[in-house]
């Protein structure tokens, strides 16, 4: 018993020096300051996003997919409401002024099953950008459920009514392709260019066109280890003919030696949710695209975060920024949203630097933000990297204009948000009938509140058609009973083709119909983060009844039930 005392006063203590040991600080080359320092734009001004994953909601019910994996990983189960109008955030986003015009990054986790129909609706809402964009792979568009290769029954059946699962060679192609190839090429010669050079190379090439915001892309493609594939491209973000070059070199994290799985056991596996990756052969593939003048800068930019790279993989970062003038780390992943100071030893002195974390587009906050890299009037020595932040939220209710804001009443109970993923279940099956449960109520409230002027050919034969088979799905839901299967894959495809009607279909209000879908989309993530219907530190309105005694003390006069 004294030993056992001993042990947890020991691990107590150890427990608290490690977490008060203090956070590493910048060193004084580097700055903060309070306003910006005067300079002109060494880049144009980029716009960076993250971890928007899409999710296909009508397929099979999966194991991964619990209670229990929701309490392990928070965004196991979304709301519902997040799940469906989840793009039409990114469509939003992509349609403010502060987007308009400049170029995107985007830093991965585009779909979130990984299924091939994800990936697909994110390129035909990519197609809303006004202006070029380009993607470095995260570990949710390749890897199921972004963890890794394994269980192939249930990604296939995951993904049933999406095209299939989403591999690392089928990503890497449709990027190409579809993703790359299928943007406006007219003012892009680097991306027209490229899609001539993929006629001639599929499986590996290098590409290299000078002049050009997309100055270089190499990938190879591993057909019988996918995992093992990669892509890495390089941008020019400075202006043409800049005495100080400035590029981004788009890595892939999600490159590993051994198939990645659901359970680690590094090194001999990893599970690319917990570790990114990158080998040698994709470090040789950079290098050769850092080639460059002596003074070039450099931003690397990865889906995983420095810390969560594996060792070898960290070294390797290390070893362009010990060879090459690395301005920065940009990552994502966490969907916290901060900057980290990396403090590492380097021969006999520490090495400070620093990484920017972006946050995601789906949970809250959602952000996205701005880069730009400008000079220092009266200091060559050093440049201002600007990184604005845009929190969608706030950019929302400031934006709105009269007749645009959130009905009240368009906001469910608590539960119309939350109650998917409340209490502990181990059946998979019983998640998806509380998932199915919260869609039907979602399509008939935005059926009911914003009636069809004509229905779309080939779907329902208008609203009422639609009402009555959503009723009628309900009753069978209610009464689901373990193993039926068939009565499951009934409603998920009636749930299927209400999303595809709701898609197509012209409301007599569509512009409150789109305001509904945002709101609903705003609404859900902001109580996902606390798991329940409660203000957070944003809320300025509440709305507070005069007399909030207990019902018992109020009486029937005061709004007591009787």
């Amino acid at each position: 018993m004294r030993a056992a005392l001993l042990s947890s006063t020991l691990l107590a203590a150890l427990a608290l020096a490690v977490g008060c040991q203090r956070s590493p600080s910048l060193a004084t080359p580097y700055a903060l300051p309070l306003t910006e320092p005067n300079g002109r734009a060494l880049t144009g001004r980029f716009l960076l996003v993250s971890d928007n994953q899409l999710h296909h909601l009508y397929g099979d019910p999966y194991w991964t997919r619990t209670q229990i994996a929701d309490r392990v990983i928070p965004s196991a189960i979304r709301p519902v409401q997040l799940d469906l109008f989840g793009r039409d955030l990114l469509r939003w986003a992509l349609e403010r002024p502060s987007a308009r015009k400049k170029p995107i990054i985007h830093l991965g986790d585009a779909t979130d099953i990984a299924c091939v129909d994800e990936l697909t609706a994110f390129f035909a809402v990519m197609r809303r950008a006004t202006s070029a964009w380009f993607m470095a792979p995260g570990n949710h568009d390749m890897y199921f459920v972004g963890n890794g290769v394994f269980s192939p029954r249930h990604w296939q059946r995951a993904c049933k009514r999406a095209g299939g699962p989403l591999d690392k060679n089928t990503f890497i192609n449709m990027y190409l392709d579809q993703g790359l190839g299928g943007q406006d090429l007219t003012d892009w010669p680097g991306i027209a260019a490229l899609t001539q050079h993929r006629a001639r190379a599929r499986e590996r090439g290098r590409f290299a066109r000078p002049g050009s915001l997309l100055t270089g892309v190499t990938w190879d493609l591993d057909e019988r280890r996918p995992w093992r594939s990669y892509l890495v491209q390089r941008l020019e973000l400075s202006w043409a003919k800049q005495k100080t070059p400035v590029i981004a070199i788009l890595l892939d994290t999600n490159q590993y030696h051994s198939k990645p799985s659901l359970l680690p056991l590094p090194p001999l596996a990893y599970n690319a949710g917990l570790k990114g990756s990158l080998l040698d052969d994709q470090l040789a593939a950079v290098e050769e695209l850092l080639d460059g003048p002596e003074e070039q800068l450099v931003l690397l930019m990865g889906h995983h975060s420095y810390q969560q790279l594996t060792r070898k993989s960290k070294a390797r970062i290390d070893a362009l920024r010990a060879e090459h003038r690395v301005l920065a780390y940009i990552s994502a992943h966490t969907h916290a949203g901060h900057y980290h100071v990396r403090d590492e030893p380097s021969g006999e002195q520490r090495d400070s630097w620093i990484e920017l974390n972006l946050g995601s587009m789906i949970d809250w906050p959602l952000e996205y933000r701005e880069l730009v890299i400008k000079e220092i009037e009266d200091d060559p020595r050093r440049v201002t990297m600007v990184t604005t932040l845009h929190w969608m939220h706030r950019e929302w209710f400031s934006s709105q204009e009269e007749g645009q804001q959130c009905d009240p009443s368009w906001e469910g109970p608590p539960e119309f948000y939350v109650g998917a993923d409340a209490g502990y279940a181990f059946k998979s099956i019983e998640t998806q009938r509380r998932v199915f449960n919260a869609l039907l109520d979602t399509h008939a409230a935005l059926l009911r509140s914003f009636p069809t002027r004509a229905p779309p050919l080939g779907s329902f034969a208008g609203d009422a058609a639609a009402l009555a088979e959503l009723t009628t799905a309900r009753s069978r839901l209610a009464a689901l009973k373990d193993g039926d299967h068939a009565a499951l894959d009934d409603i998920a495809q009636l749930l299927f083709r209400l999303d595809l009607y709701d898609r197509q279909r012209q409301p007599i209000d569509h512009r409150g119909r789109d305001l509904y879908r945002l709101c609903q989309a705003f609404w859900a993530s902001k109580y996902d983060r606390v798991a329940a219907r409660q203000p957070i530190v944003d809320d300025v309105h509440i709305v507070i009844p005069k007399d909030p005694r207990p019902a018992a003390a109020r009486g029937p006069e005061n709004g007591a039930p009787p």
